[in-house]
Parts: structure tokens; sequence; C-alpha cells
């Protein structure tokens, strides 16, 4: 009998009373919107199997702030910070037939990062991601990319929370539709099935 890995992959950035982003190292690491010119040749080079695929997305670029993180947990890490490593011992050494991302703010950056990872790492594999908050990470081939490879993706922004607009710069681009959470007038709180509109900088919601 075949058995079932589910693995879970989780990034906590603030503890779970906070609703949305404030922590100083989030604003400074979303700050930081350059983007990267080897994503791609990275991606390459980790998965030579998928060499072929990856010539339908174009040039997908993404933030180099963010994937500098990616990378120090995925490439860098030792013993339970290598993903590879703790993901392997959740599941006794099985190759997963299930992964489950979830990422708060910066967190939910890095979380579609490990879901493109995950989905070359084990193409048999179905890999859902769940985000809260998240910043957007690249541009419109990063975001073909992440659409292609990704079995199925959540993406949960909370009333006008500033992060997931930034970076506010031209080629960025938002993987999904956000299902919006908000609430009218300090009443309960409700799930919009509708755009929600990009707050600016000077919107404050804490």
């Amino acid at each position: 009998m075949l058995a079932e890995a589910n693995l879970h992959l989780i990034y906590v950035r603030q503890p779970p009373s906070r609703r949305y982003t404030s922590q100083r190292i989030d604003w400074i690491q979303d700050a930081l919107a350059f983007t990267t010119d080897d994503f791609l040749d990275n991606v390459r080079n980790d998965f030579p199997a998928a060499a072929n695929t990856t010539q339908l997305f174009g040039d997908p670029k993404v933030h180099q702030g963010f994937y500098d993180q990616f990378n120090s947990l995925a490439v860098s890490g030792i013993g339970h910070n290598n993903l590879t490593q703790a993901l392997y011992s959740l599941s006794n050494g099985q190759e997963p037939l299930y992964v489950t991302i979830s990422g708060f703010s910066l967190g939910g950056a890095l979380a579609e990062l490990s879901a493109i990872w995950s989905a070359y790492k084990w193409p048999q594999a179905h890999v859902f991601v769940a985000s809260q908050g998240a910043p957007k990470v690249g541009n419109a081939d990063y975001v073909t990319m992440y659409r292609s490879v990704v079995g199925m993706a959540w993406r949960f922004v909370f009333d006008l929370d500033q992060v997931p607009s930034l970076p506010p710069l031209p080629g960025y681009e938002t993987t999904r539709n956000p299902i919006w959470i908000a609430s009218e007038g300090g009443g309960p709180f409700n799930v919009l099935l509708q755009a929600r509109p990009n707050a600016g900088l000077g919107v404050t919601t804490w």
C-alpha cells in the first residue's frame, strides 16, 4: 500500500492576535524592491528536468529581498532550517503527495516561492498555498509561472492592509485575485467576492 505523506510548511511572522503587517523587519524586506535576474537560471540549475518547460514562462523576475530569504532556507539552511531536511523529517523520508504551505505577510511571499520550489522538487505532489496579507513577489512572467506549476492558491487580504499592495512599483503583479475580508463601520467582517482597491501607503488600518 502506498502511504501518503502530507507536508505542512508554515511561516509565522507575527503573533496570531495581530491581524495585519506591522513588524519592522517585514516592512524593510518589502521595501527592498529591486528584482533578481537569475531566478529562472537558478530553477533550471536546481531542477534540470524542468529546463524544457521553463522556456514557456518568458523572463520571470522576483523580489530580490524575498528571494534571498527563501534561498537562506532552501539552499544554505542547515538541519531543520533547511527546507528539504525539515520536510523529509516530517514525512519520515517519504516523497510527499500533498504539500500545504501557509504564510503571513512576508511569510506569504516566502510561501509563494516555496510553492514553486516544491512543485518542481516533487512534481507528483499536489501543492496548496494559503497566504494572508502577502506582498507582491514578481512580474507578469513570474505570475504565469506560479499559476502554471502551483496546484491551488488562496490569497487572503484583510481590510485595507497596505502590504498586499507592495511593492508599489510597475512590473509587480498579484499572483491571484485576493479573498477580501473587510468590515463596514466597525461591524462584522465579511468575505467580499470582489477586487479589493489598492491601499496607498498613506492609509493606515491599525
